[in-house]
């Protein structure tokens, strides 16, 4: 439970990371975990164009991720606390081609509307850990910062699967990214809609 009561700080950016977090790129670096092995230590940003409370929103919106987070086939909360600071999800992805999916399955922790904390409950990885944190830039901006720990049970090549969890932390941003634009768009021209011809 201790994991659920720490506040992780929000995530320094150097000045040229943090120029170009606002030119709009989303940085992602993955590094080596302190235990050699096939896996790593992912950190990235992105700044999106909404309020910190629509992009929680998103972010905790199970049942639709499949529908644009690439390579997630399923989503499903298998239990919820009594008060919701809490929950139990499983999650489906592709991984390699000739492969099962994959099945994540994590326990997350909430601090409304700034952190989830998220830790492995079973499942095919070995280490699965880490947080999705919402800094409030403007009342219509946000800046998205991740961090995790992961590891493969089976001995891939560790270069193979950082790679991996580079290319593809960075199309789970920006496909947040787009979702979270253009359910904005959605909810302020419902309107225009109406008066077309």
């Amino acid at each position: 439970m201790a994991l659920a009561c720490v506040m992780l700080p929000i995530l320094a950016w150097t000045g040229s990371e943090e120029a170009a977090l606002l030119r709009g790129e989303i940085l992602v670096e993955v590094g080596e975990l302190p235990k050699p092995g096939p896996g790593g230590r992912v950190r990235a940003g992105v700044d999106i164009p909404v309020g910190a409370k629509a992009l929680w929103d998103l972010m905790l919106d199970c049942a639709n991720a499949p529908n644009y987070v690439p390579k997630m086939t399923h989503c499903a909360v298998i239990e919820r606390s009594a008060d919701s600071s809490s929950d139990l999800r499983e999650q489906r992805v592709r991984f390699l081609p000739g492969l099962s999916d994959l099945k994540l399955r994590f326990r997350s922790y909430y601090t409304p509307p700034h952190e989830i904390r998220f830790a492995k409950d079973g499942g095919d990885l070995a280490i699965l850990e880490g947080s999705w944190r919402i800094q409030s830039l403007s009342p219509n901006a946000s800046r998205l910062h991740y961090q995790a720990d992961m590891a493969t049970k089976t001995p891939f090549p560790a270069g193979l699967v950082r790679s991996g969890m580079r290319r593809d932390t960075q199309a789970i941003l920006h496909a947040v990214r787009e979702e979270a634009i253009r359910r904005a768009a959605a909810l302020s021209s419902p309107s225009s809609e109406s008066a077309s011809p």
